[in-house]
């Protein structure tokens, strides 16, 4: 087996560890900053002390001093970020700013409105405009003409109310909060048409010519391509996914396939080895010429990192195929772990929040899989064909890549699919063919060889089209995903301590660790089985935060019992409560309407009631009699805007009002003004979950 791999031989992967546990300390720890900036200097003072003095016999201090500075470095960078994002203007409260100037910082999305990322650099205060950092999400009504024209990279004037963004107000939802606030994203402005402007200004070189290669090369896949073709076209090439629609999206995700959407490492990889096979016709040998090679291949990465958006992944891929390129011209041997190290520190260093962000979790975990296991992999099944050779090596590479990803793949989106290596032998090789295509027409458009650009433009609209069909086809293929997986975060942290273990015995080949191997994998199944019988048991009334409706699920013992009012849309459905239904695991669920009735163990459903266990719950609208009203149940639900002597009836009951999100607000400040007796608004707290015990 061709695999070498020590310890010794990967340093800054210590190092690594050790900066990104300082960030993890700084957030979840909240480290004192001055007491560790006495530690980070009391650290270096002895680190040069053994440096100097009997430097052979105090190694492994110094290495533990090295680390220990490393810790303390990662704790006081994330201190530094969170002090410089902080802003000086906006607060949590509702305001108007008068003037705000920034950047567009990626491309904008349009939906039913149109969202726009900016970094702020001036604001309004008292009339004047002065320096600021921050970021901002601009919110523009759908139909503003103006709004939609604007581009990554121009900067732009507005004014509006700007708020904190609010948190998730449903169990178990998708945070998209923290997902926001992990890219410093805290406020939002809501800008009314005519109060914004795109400003003129002095572009740096650089920034021009990043915004007109952009700009060009979208307008050159507009003129040859159209729908879904363009759509995943303009996601593979240029990192703009705002054409894709959600069923299309879904295809991708549900074959396994999705990453191929996302530019990351393997198109960096594929647009480099383009200019590399070209570059390799030079066959000089001078330093002069290697060296011109070198930055000639560095700009090309880094162009086509910025002009695709500068995600997480093609950063990381940019940085490492320039220390590649960098340490081949002194060295050709390299260790993968040693520069992926490197390149985490020099990414966290620009911005620590990136270890919160799930595309820089995938982008160094799947890299790191693939250098650890595929050497392991690669000795077997050979065939001594070629061609047969290359795609059972794609499959090798799908299954390296997920064994360290994998579960993160359950706890992102709570599936995993079946068929990636097949999705992978087909949208890997397609992906190839797709970006170089595109490169080539990117070129030739520029020529009077129109007829290549026609012939290019035929290449890249059957290989989209065979990828798009083929990840439909395999969508809808028996068991394509595996749905409704959860894993909880404490799950997460045993099974990467049960691979983490592995991977440790195969470098150090310390069979004890067997041991550890076996009491997490012990630890995993005992705490999910925990997990199950938690959720066998589980009973709980739901009532979700929906806009202007009412969603309430029932839970009990794995069947859930749906109350929804008026006619809520599956998105606004599937976006407050599948993540909520898919923890508990749910094997059938029934739809309440005003004649359901459900009579089963501990619970019974009728009309406008549910009695489950000892508690009695009553569902009002607007139709209710009062003469027929059960008297003091626990809990009244009003579903509706009621009459108003209805709703004097019930605050004179002692049952406990929930109020879901309704309609008319001028009800629920009614019942405020008039109530004796605290009353639970959805809207002021988010979701309101009754957990119930069995008797």
């Amino acid at each position: 087996m061709d695999f070498e791999l020590n310890l010794r031989s990967v340093p800054y992967i210590r190092i690594s560890l050790s900066f990104i546990f300082g960030i993890l300390s700084y957030d979840y720890l909240g480290f004192d900053v001055h007491f560790t900036i006495y530690i980070l200097l009391i650290a270096a003072f002895l680190g040069l002390f053994f440096i100097f003095y009997k430097v052979n016999q105090y190694q492994n201090i110094q290495s533990s001093l090295l680390l220990a500075a490393f810790f303390v470095f990662g704790a006081l960078t994330q201190h530094n970020a969170d002090t410089k994002n902080r802003y000086k203007l906006l607060h949590d409260q509702y305001k108007y700013i008068e003037n705000v100037e920034g950047k567009i910082s990626s491309p904008p999305v349009h939906r039913n409105r149109i969202r726009i990322e900016v970094n702020i650099e001036k604001a309004s205060v008292n009339g004047e405009l002065i320096p600021m950092t921050g970021n901002l999400i601009l919110y523009f009504k759908a139909e503003d003409t103006v709004a939609s024209q604007y581009l990554q990279g121009q900067k732009i004037r507005a004014s509006g109310y700007v708020d904190s963004i609010r948190g998730a107000t449903n169990p178990n939802a998708f945070d998209f909060v923290a997902y926001l606030h992990n890219r410093r994203l805290d406020y939002q402005m809501t800008v009314k048409s005519g109060e914004h402007e795109l400003l003129n200004y002095q572009i740096g070189w650089l920034d021009n010519l990043v915004f007109k290669v952009r700009n060009y090369a979208i307008n050159c896949l507009e003129n040859y391509l159209e729908g879904e073709n363009l759509a995943v076209a303009n996601a593979m090439i240029l990192g703009q996914r705002n054409l894709l629609d959600e069923d299309l999206y879904s295809a991708f995700t549900d074959s396994g396939a999705v990453h191929v959407l996302a530019v990351s490492g393997l198109h960096v990889g594929i647009v480099t080895a383009l200019f590399i096979i070209l570059f390799s016709k030079i066959r000089s040998t001078h330093l002069v010429v290697k060296l011109l090679k070198a930055i000639i291949l560095i700009f090309i990465a880094v162009m086509f990192a910025m002009v695709t958006g500068a995600a997480p992944a093609v950063v990381r891929a940019t940085i490492m195929f320039s220390l590649l390129v960098i340490s081949k011209l002194w060295r050709p041997h390299y260790n993968v772990f040693n520069i992926l190290a490197i390149c985490a520190v020099v990414m966290l260093l620009s911005d620590p929040n990136m270890l919160y962000q799930a595309s820089f979790q995938f982008s160094f975990l799947a890299l790191a899989s693939i250098a650890f296991f595929y050497p392991l992999f690669q000795n077997f099944a050979h065939t001594g064909n070629k061609f047969l050779d290359y795609f059972i090596s794609l499959a090798k590479v799908s299954v390296a890549a997920q064994i360290l990803v994998f579960p993160l793949t359950i706890f992102y989106f709570h599936k995993f699919p079946l068929y990636f290596i097949l999705s992978g032998l087909l949208a890997i090789p397609a992906a190839i063919i797709i970006l170089i295509a595109g490169m080539f027409l990117f070129v030739f458009n520029l020529t009077p060889f129109s007829f290549l650009c026609k012939l290019l433009a035929l290449i890249l609209n059957c290989s989209l089209t065979i990828l798009n069909y083929g990840m439909k086809w395999i969508q809808e293929l028996p068991f394509a995903s595996l749905n409704g997986l959860w894993l909880s975060w404490v799950q997460i942290v045993i099974l990467y301590l049960l691979i983490g273990g592995v991977m440790l015995m195969i470098v150090t080949r310390y069979k004890p660790l067997k041991y550890l191997i076996g009491l997490m994998w012990i630890s995993f199944l005992v705490y999910t089985l925990f997990s199950f019988r938690t959720i066998q048991k589980y009973r709980a009334i739901t009532i979700y935060d929906v806009y202007k409706g009412v969603l309430i699920d029932v839970f009990c013992d794995r069947n859930l019992y749906t109350f929804k009012i008026p006619d809520i849309t599956d998105r606004s459905v599937q976006f407050a409560a599948s993540n909520n239904r898919q923890k508990f695991n749910i094997k059938s669920q029934h739809f309440l309407n005003g004649d359901s009735i459900y009579v089963a163990r501990d619970i019974e459903l009728k009309p406008g009631e549910i009695q489950i266990d000892n508690t009695k719950i009553v569902l009002v609208n607007y139709n209710t009699s009062k003469d027929e009203l059960t008297p003091n149940p626990d809990y009244f639900i009003i579903v509706e805007n009621l009459p108003y002597d209805l709703a004097t009836e019930l605050l004179s009951q002692d049952s406990e009002l929930i109020v879901p999100r309704l309609s008319d607000t001028k009800f629920e400040n009614w019942l405020k003004k008039n109530s004796h007796k605290p009353i639970r608004f959805v809207r002021n707290e988010g979701a309101i979950v009754l957990e119930l015990t069995q008797n």
